[in-house]
């Protein structure tokens, strides 16, 4: 589902806009309303998604297991977006792409309220409710843990196919999320360390 709407995503922003003819402001407007539709066909989508498929089983972890896990979100935040960082850097060098290319460049200061909750907020709540909780937890009953963390992260990667070279950090990124969610038994920290991993990306790549 969100691999198709990344699809269309990537043509209309290479071919199918024809932004690169207006004016700067109009581009960030534009690329700001692009971002929403998309993003709301997702939200429709994972609810369609709720509506059809069976409640997973829960995951269930003891009280120290759960503080453990929150203990252990920040380091490994910290891991992930210095491995982020490196590869992106890499990029930078060998090919001359910006240090992040997960996001669209935007011009935060024009509505930041609006791209905090479109790139950070939306993301961490559908993404790991789609990603982390229905496909992760119905994979792991026919694949065992490791494999539907790691399948649940290729999907989480290719949805983000209009950022193709964002593609392998991204199943990384998608494995440590998936570890945590099956680590807490819960969607409350992936859900936090997605939105501050965004929240990071964003900055450094649209900071003045």
């Amino acid at each position: 589902m969100m691999l198709g709407t990344s699809v269309i995503q990537a043509w209309w922003l290479r071919d199918g806009s024809g932004i690169e003819r207006l004016p700067r402001k109009e581009q960030q407007r534009v690329l700001l309303e692009q971002l929403i539709v998309f993003e709301a066909i997702d939200t429709f989508l994972v609810v369609v998604a709720f509506a059809w498929a069976s409640r997973p089983p829960a995951i269930r972890r003891s009280d120290s297991q759960y503080a453990a896990a929150w203990l252990s979100a920040g380091p490994l935040l910290a891991l992930l977006l210095g491995i982020n960082w490196s590869y992106h850097e890499l990029l930078r060098n060998a090919l001359g792409q910006p240090p992040f290319i997960e996001f669209i460049e935007l011009d935060v200061r024009s509505n930041p309220a609006l791209i905090v909750l479109a790139v950070c907020v939306q993301p961490a709540i559908v993404e790991e409710l789609f990603f982390r909780y229905l496909a992760l937890t119905h994979l792991r009953s026919v694949m065992g843990l490791h494999g539907a963390v790691w399948v649940s992260s290729v999907m989480f990667g290719m949805a983000h196919i209009h950022a193709p070279l964002s593609i392998p950090i991204l199943i990384l990124v998608g494995a440590g999320l998936g570890y945590m969610r099956v680590w807490s038994g819960g969607l409350a920290i992936p859900m936090v360390m997605h939105a501050v991993h965004n929240a990071v990306v964003l900055y450094l790549e649209c900071k003045p």
